[in-house]
């Protein structure tokens, strides 16, 4: 209660009562200047109040923590063009941390791309397998940790490693069941498109059932990609808010409602900027150099991986409130460092590719045994599975007998390339027909229709281009 008497009141009563001593174990403020008494016939105003001794700038958590404020869908609405810079510039800002965190990760998947680069070692490709699916724990580490960081970094806390990297691991299990999860919702939508196209098709026929199998082939892959947009942040409420697995995938569905094409543009726009330089890489290992091009592909991967996981992160935070610094510093490098990361994955992304195309042929050819390889064989029987080997194999057939032709190469045709299909009957050639690969290399070949009302014969069938002898085979019709 305020005390209403005048001060020459309150002097006679400390004449006659003492004055009460402060408890021992308070001690005094420091450095608070006592402000002036003021005069009899001053009123007492508020400028006499000393001023707080701390003055609390952070903003209060929201009741029932931040798990409460993703409850609903985000009102807010993400600024594509801000966050992009904001990410180069954390990138920029804590690349020492982002780079170390990277480091197990990518040296743990350094040697399993060497391996399973090589095609012709099937015990390699095995041991990478291996390597890659014990990688995976890492992996998943290393990105919580690196959202736990970008977000130390958002809110102006210095980013250590060993803090985000233990706090990474602490969420690990939670993300490993939400990451399978997340996973068997994309392998179920896909099978149910495919098997949806592949049921009109067989009902259908080619006509109607084609065209009806291309709408719904459409609309099931926008309907794959909304869903994997709308659930794409899971792991970072799992990393920042403790979230479990189940609920990590609820928060991410509820949070990016409302941003989903802002975030498919962000998204995109950060991925088209790392993604000659990691697909640059990936072809340098593929090329003659496999060591150097691991070597290669690591660096990269402690570039793009980080910004893949910053941009998540930054996103997540903008979308559900998290604190952010009052003021955060626009690097002046951020435009060089996304030309250097574009231009140079450009650059290396080209003759990579050169280096690497004819062992895409090696790749084409890595399934196929190699004592079938470079030989045509001849059926009664189409086989539904594989095309290329004809079942019911035989050398000698009859005139009425349908003739299936399959085979393999003993190269591969490379993707443009072209060859010529020799037919001879009793070496007179009655077939020179040019065939080209597509897109892909081409490792078999078969004939859509099989041979029907052959006469009799001495056949030999050649596929060639005036220099390499790709198979050949022969049969007798009687």
């Amino acid at each position: 209660m305020d005390d209403e008497r005048r001060p020459n009141d309150a002097q006679a009563d400390d004449a006659t009562e003492p004055e009460a001593a402060p408890p021992a174990d308070v001690a005094p403020p420091a450095d608070v200047t006592a402000e002036p008494t003021p005069a009899d016939d001053q009123p007492q105003t508020d400028a006499a109040v000393p001023p707080p001794l701390v003055d609390w700038k952070a903003p209060a958590a929201p009741a029932g923590g931040w798990e409460a404020a993703v409850a609903g869908a985000s009102t807010s609405r993400i600024d594509v063009g801000s966050l992009f810079g904001r990410t180069i510039d954390t990138f920029l800002a804590g690349w020492r941390t982002f780079v170390v965190l990277g480091i197990p990760a990518a040296v743990l998947g350094l040697p399993s791309q060497v391996l399973l680069y090589d095609f012709r070692s099937p015990s390699n490709i095995a041991l990478g397998t291996a390597l890659s699916l014990i990688a995976i724990p890492v992996y998943l580490i290393v990105s919580l940790a690196m959202i736990v960081a970008a977000d130390d970094i958002r809110a102006g806390r210095p980013a250590s490693v060993g803090s985000a990297f233990r706090r990474g691991l602490s969420r690990t299990g939670a993300a490993f069941v939400s990451a399978i999860l997340f996973v068997l919702i994309y392998v179920g939508l896909a099978l149910v498109v495919v098997v949806g196209v592949a049921l009109l098709v067989a009902v259908l026929g080619g006509g109607l059932g084609g065209v009806l199998a291309l709408v719904l082939g459409i609309a099931g892959f926008a309907v794959v990609i909304y869903v994997l947009l709308r659930l794409s942040m899971f792991v970072a409420p799992i990393a920042l808010d403790h979230a479990g697995p189940m609920d990590g995938l609820r928060i991410s569905a509820r949070v990016v409602k409302g941003n989903l094409w802002r975030l498919g543009i962000l998204f995109v726009a950060v991925y088209l900027l790392v993604f000659p330089l990691a697909v640059g890489a990936s072809f340098l290992i593929l090329a003659t150099t496999p060591v150097i091009g691991a070597v290669v592909a690591v660096l990269a991967f402690l570039v793009t991986i980080p910004l893949l996981f910053i941009v998540l992160s930054l996103s997540y935070g903008d979308l559900t409130g998290r604190p952010r610094a009052e003021e955060q510093v626009r690097s002046p490098r951020r435009g060089l460092f996304a030309i250097a990361v574009f231009v140079g994955g450009i650059v290396l992304l080209v003759p990579s590719v050169a280096l690497a195309v004819p062992r895409l042929g090696e790749l084409a050819l890595a399934a196929i045994p190699p004592e079938d390889r470079g030989t045509l064989y001849f059926g009664t029987a189409r086989n539904p599975v594989n095309p290329c080997a004809p079942l019911e194999r035989a050398t000698t057939f009859s005139t009425t007998d349908p003739i299936y032709i399959g085979g393999y190469f003993s190269q591969s045709l490379l993707p443009g390339q072209s060859a010529s299909i020799h037919v001879y009957v009793d070496d007179n050639e009655v077939v020179n027909s040019p065939i080209q690969a597509g897109a892909q290399a081409v490792a078999c070949y078969y004939e859509p229709s099989p041979l029907e009302g052959a006469p009799a014969g001495e056949y030999r069938i050649v596929i060639e281009d005036g220099t390499n002898l790709y198979a050949e085979g022969t049969f007798t019709v009687q």
